[in-house]
């Protein structure tokens, strides 16, 4: 009996001594945790207590644009911090700080009564309001600094410089992607203080002083920039339309030397504008680009060699392809046409046929070749996802492809249209797009560049030459000769294409383009113009966006001192003559009245609607005053 009692003891000491050692174990466990894991926690937790921190932004570094000038700055503004642990009284601190920040008592009060070491009363508040607080020495209170964005310029250049937040920190635009070298690093303040929160007199006090940004050289040139954003209200507005854009660029570097977006808003206040207003769409967004995207047609079809420019089609006026048949805009018909004719006329039929010529896989290649489908490589917040809708190559049949060769049945960026345009002005290689050309400290001297990047070559340089005289002759003999400018070679090509309906199908809204460069026998400036929702007399690209385009690229080429390199014709007329205008592309009212200030008149001898189509006699003709100029007129012929 005694060995049994011996033993369930024995069992009892050792079940106790097990349950001591796991006790133990748990808490030297719990012990590492604490004084290992969270280490570095409790330290800081304890410093906090110690120390009364308050940070000191930095300032952001400015923005310049191309020749240096400053399109955004920072500038100090006090904001009012308190201690609530020496806050002494804090109903009459409420009080007194509420009236002359002109905020709600309550709101002062529990700012001022939070658990915490410091917090924010009002932030970025002007110098004489400061200045008043300051008179009023309220124990608890202090003042740091803040930086606050200011732009010289205003509303210019808003969609690419984006918004900057109240904590100084870069929330849209370029401050948002370029704001690791913008933002700097902030400063800090710190006291020791005691238990109740008190400052201890003799205590330690420490101060790092705040980095300021580097700033950031854009490619954006504001002179163009600025020519741009004119240009483009006065159409839109003119236009009844809804929103307008033109986009700038240097074909041989990608560099972007202007985009200009209309509505703008001004991003000092930017609080005032929506998202959607805000929204730089000329990246982000896409749309089906019509008879502008047969550039790219024209180049794969030459490029590929199934078409020559010494090739004909023979247009009756639509082509079958399965059930459907794809119609011309002029009744009847073209019949037979150059190739280079088939561009002039934007012969929908012909680019059809083109596409469906070349197939899916040879056509698809080049169009991704161009850039569609894909990024451009922008360096802007969203360009990533920014591909535009190109559908999978396996579900594309006949009908797809003929009308992705006029521009229909693919969605791209207004960027990526204009980087593919830049490929045929600079000979057939693809640039990537650039807004910034380097980044820079307070002396400007250089901290990282960003050189002009090559993505591949698309077409031969043999094929650029030679769509390079096509368009050419769109613009002297075609649809865009509204984008000729005096003195120089203009290239490009006018668009007019419908929108998708909500409902499906296509609606009765359009977006009326033109894409071009010049001088176009050595490509300095590339450039492309949208008019989206015009509502007015006409939709025409060639009417709208084309003189938009010759005024911003040819006051583009004075500013950069590019001379002209084409005699400019200064016809002259015998008494009793008179020298005949172009009025092609003209609304009829307004070519009535050119020709009326010319001494001469105007009759129309064929064809309906409202924009000249062609004249007899020409363009530049001497005849006799009074002379009748007939023309023949029609509807949006890109449609």
């Amino acid at each position: 009996m005694p060995d049994e009692t011996g033993v369930v003891v024995r069992k009892r000491i050792v079940v106790a001594l097990l349950i001591l050692s796991l006790a133990m174990a748990g808490l030297l466990v719990r012990l590492f945790y604490l004084q290992v894991i969270r280490n570095a926690w409790f330290s800081e937790r304890a410093l906090n207590q110690r120390f009364w921190t308050l940070y000191e932004d930095s300032r952001r570094g400015p923005i310049y644009d191309s020749r240096g000038r400053k399109l955004a700055v920072s500038m100090s503004a006090e904001s009012i911090v308190a201690s609530p642990a020496q806050v002494r009284d804090p109903q009459s601190t409420a009080r007194q700080l509420a009236e002359i920040l002109d905020m709600d008592y309550q709101t002062v009060y529990e700012r001022l009564t939070q658990p915490l070491s410091s917090v924010y009363i009002k932030r970025k508040v002007d110098a004489d309001t400061a200045q008043a607080v300051k008179e009023l020495r309220l124990p608890g209170i202090a003042f740091t600094e803040k930086g606050e964005r200011f732009y010289p310029s205003g509303s210019i250049a808003s969609h690419v410089l984006g918004i900057v937040g109240i904590d100084n920190q870069g929330l849209e635009g370029l401050e948002l992607e370029y704001d690791r070298y913008l933002s700097g690093k902030r400063g800090s303040r710190r006291a020791e203080v005691d238990a109740r929160g008190q400052d201890i007199p003799l205590g330690e006090k420490e101060y790092t002083p705040p980095e300021d940004g580097y700033g950031i050289m854009l490619t954006i040139d504001e002179r163009i920039q600025m020519v741009a954003e004119r240009e483009i209200a006065k159409a839109v507005v003119e236009a009844n339309a809804r929103r307008g854009a033109v986009i700038v660029m240097n074909p041989k570097t990608g560099a972007i030397l202007a985009m200009a977006l209309y509505p703008t808003y001004d991003p000092g206040n930017w609080r005032d504008a929506t998202a959607e207003e805000r929204r730089n769409w000329a990246v982000l967004d896409a749309y089906e680009p019509g008879s502008t995207f047969k550039v790219v047609t024209a180049a794969s079809v030459l490029d590929s060699g199934v078409r020559s420019v010494n090739s004909t089609f023979n247009d009756p006026g639509f082509v079958i392809v399965e059930d459907r048949r794809v119609r011309c805009w002029r009744a009847g018909g073209h019949g037979f046409q150059t190739f280079t004719e088939t561009v002039e006329n934007s012969c929908n039929p012909a680019f059809a046929t083109y596409a469906r010529e070349m197939g899916v896989p040879t056509f698809y290649r080049y169009i991704r070749a161009f850039g569609f489908g894909s990024p451009t490589g922008l360096d802007f917040p969203g360009d990533s996802a920014s591909k535009g809708v190109l559908q999978p190559e396996k579900g594309v049949g006949e009908v797809e492809i003929a009308n992705i060769g006029f521009g229909q049945g693919i969605a791209v960026t207004p960027l990526q249209l204009l980087q593919a345009i830049a490929a045929i002005a600079n000979g057939g290689t693809l640039m990537k797009p650039r807004l910034v050309e380097s980044v820079v400290d307070e002396r400007m001297q250089v901290i990282e560049r960003f050189p002009p990047e090559s993505v591949r070559q698309v077409i031969s340089p043999t094929t650029a030459r030679t769509l390079n005289e096509v368009l050419i002759s769109v613009v002297e003999n075609g649809s865009g000769t509204r984008a000729q400018i005096p003195g120089y070679l203009v290239a490009g090509k006018t668009g007019t294409a419908q929108k998708v309906s909500p409902t499906g199908g296509y609606g009765d809204k359009r977006v009326a383009s033109f894409g071009g460069y010049a001088p176009a026998d050595d490509p300095e400036i590339a450039a492309l113009v949208i008019i989206d929702e015009p509502n007015t007399y006409t939709t025409y690209g060639g009417v709208l966006a084309a003189p938009v385009f010759k005024e911003v690229v040819g006051d583009a080429l004075r500013l950069l001192n590019v001379p002209p390199n084409q005699p400019i014709a200064q016809p002259t007329a015998s008494p009793g003559q008179t020298i005949v205008p172009d009025i092609r592309n003209y609304p009829v009212v307004e070519a009535e009245a050119i020709a009326k200030g010319s001494r001469l008149g105007l009759r129309i001898v064929g064809g309906q609607g409202n924009i000249v189509l062609s004249q007899n006699p020409a363009p530049g003709a001497r005849v006799q005053a009074n002379t009748v100029v007939n023309v023949v007129v029609g509807d949006d012929p890109e449609q």
